[in-house]
């Protein structure tokens, strides 16, 4: 491990323990690049498929088949996400019935997790962990950071261009803190930008593999309009969303006022 690498772990700003909602689609498998890139050496990853078998109530005389292909078909997506981790220390493959974003943040909580990443489009009736109803409910639920795998494509060295959207608000300077880390972990530039207004943030996006914004604890109808809500839905890269135990961690850095390694600075 480098010595720039092993700095960034003693801060605590990369991210220990990281669940994944996988359903097999291409969205789902770059949530997982992405969640395997920005965990911690030395931390966990689950990814978790969940089973919607409640689908199959409304199919009527053909309930009970239907269930039984939701249930294969989630142990399918498990099984192939399985394959995917086969061999790295602290990954695993679970899986779950129910409500895809209920069981989601339920496995969060249990696990204490600190980052959830999902993708931005997904199947819908095995696990409907898609950016819509499911994956806003994450958004705005949960209690960690959340990464949505935006963008199309795979993720080839992970982040490299970093871009943070910033104001005067302790939650932005927690993402300014949090990029920089990832910067200095990665070796990515780093390029900050006024937060709104947001479309600005938005087409910076499409020249960058990485953007990170603040959440300032909005949830429900209030968050819809946050900057986060809508950069989630609208930006080109995966869009990382800053809470909780990132935003603490990066607040007793900023005020231990360690510098440690520099990020490269567009």
């Amino acid at each position: 491990m480098s010595r720039r690498r092993s700095a960034a772990l003693r801060e605590g700003m990369i991210f220990r323990g990281v669940l994944v909602g996988f359903d097999g689609s291409p969205a789902s498998e770059r949530a997982l690049t992405a969640a395997r890139a920005l965990r911690a050496e030395n931390g966990s990853l689950v990814a978790l498929t969940v089973a919607e078998t409640y689908y199959a109530a409304h199919a009527g005389m053909d309930a009970i088949a239907w269930d039984e292909k939701i249930r294969v078909e989630a142990e399918e997506a498990r099984m192939a996400c399985a394959d995917l981790l086969h061999g790295q220390p602290e990954c695993s493959a679970e899986l779950a019935t129910g409500h895809a974003p209920a069981a989601i943040l339920r496995t969060a909580k249990r696990l204490g997790s600190d980052l959830i990443c999902i993708g931005a489009h997904g199947h819908g009736r095995m696990s409907g962990i898609l950016l819509g109803s499911a994956a806003t409910r994450i958004v705005h639920d949960a209690r960690c950071s959340v990464l949505i795998a935006r963008g199309f494509g795979p993720l080839v060295d992970f982040p490299a261009s970093i871009v943070v959207g910033v104001d005067d608000s302790p939650a932005s300077t927690a993402a300014a803190h949090v990029a920089s880390a990832l910067g200095r972990y990665a070796g990515a530039s780093v390029r900050q930008l006024d937060r709104r207004p947001v479309y600005g943030l938005i087409d910076a996006s499409r020249s960058a593999d990485l953007l990170v914004v603040g959440s300032r604890g909005l949830h429900g109808l209030p968050g819809v309009r946050s900057v986060a809500e809508r950069v989630a839905h609208e930006a080109a890269c995966p869009v990382l969303i800053v809470r909780d135990a990132a935003t603490r961690a990066a607040g007793e850095l900023a005020s231990r006022g360690r510098s440690g390694v520099g990020a490269r600075q567009a």
